[in-house]
C-alpha cells in the first residue's frame, strides 16, 4: 500500500531556464565584486594622501533609505579633493562643528582607484583629525571596508548555491526527446 503518490513533474520551461541562468550569473556578478573590493578596495596606509587646512564649499545632503531611515553626507573640500562623510561614522558631530566653525583639518584619502565603477569627483576618508583630536583611523576604516567585503562574499556564495540547485532541477526535468533523432518519427529535433 502507497502511502504518498508520486506526482509528475512537469517539464522545464524556457522561462525556468532563463530565471536560473540570470540568478547564477548575478550571483558570480556578487562574488566577483566582493573579491574585487577584497583585493582592491582599499589603499595601503603608506600610498593614502594626507592634506590639512580648512574645509570649503560644505553642503549637507539627506538621502532616505530603506524603511524611512534617513542618512545624511556632509560634503566638503579641502586642498582641491572633495570629500563626504556620512553621519553613520563615528565623530559625524564633531567634524560637522569644525567644518562649520573653519576649525582646521587634517584627513588622509585615497586616490587610486578603488572601486569598480569611477568615483564622481570625490576621494574616500580613511583618517581624520580635529586639531590632536582622532576622529577616524586608518584602522577603523579598513575593518568597515572587510566587513562590507565579507558580505559580499557570502551572498554570492548563498545565492549561487541556490542557482546551481535550480539549474540542476532545469536540467533533470528537462523534456526526453529521445537524442537528437527521435525514433518515432524518424525526424531530428527540428522536424527536418
Amino acid at each position: 500500500m502507497k502511502f504518498w503518490k508520486k506526482q509528475k513533474v512537469q517539464p522545464t520551461r524556457l522561462t525556468d531556464w532563463l530565471f536560473c541562468g540570470a540568478m547564477f550569473l548575478f550571483a558570480v556578478g556578487g562574488l566577483s565584486l566582493g573579491e574585487f573590493n577584497r583585493r582592491h578596495g582599499a589603499t595601503r596606509e603608506a600610498e593614502l594622501t594626507e592634506v590639512s587646512g580648512l574645509a570649503s564649499d560644505a553642503e549637507v545632503s539627506t538621502v532616505k533609505g530603506e524603511y524611512g531611515a534617513r542618512t545624511k553626507f556632509l560634503k566638503f573640500t579641502v586642498e582641491g579633493f572633495r570629500m563626504t562623510y556620512p553621519d553613520d561614522k563615528p565623530g559625524y558631530d564633531r567634524v560637522f562643528a569644525a567644518v562649520e566653525s573653519g576649525t582646521p583639518v587634517t584627513v588622509k584619502v585615497s586616490t587610486k582607484r578603488e572601486t569598480v565603477f569611477p568615483r564622481d569627483g570625490w576621494v574616500p576618508i580613511y583618517a581624520l583629525t580635529i586639531g590632536d583630536d582622532v576622529v577616524l583611523t586608518y584602522q577603523q576604516t579598513i575593518a568597515e571596508k572587510r566587513g562590507s567585503s565579507k558580505a559580499m562574499h557570502i551572498f554570492g556564495g548563498v545565492l549561487t548555491v541556490i542557482a546551481v540547485y535550480g539549474l540542476y532541477g532545469c536540467y533533470r526535468n528537462r523534456p526526453k526527446t529521445g537524442g537528437l533523432m527521435d525514433a518515432s518519427r524518424g525526424r531530428g529535433r527540428n522536424g527536418w
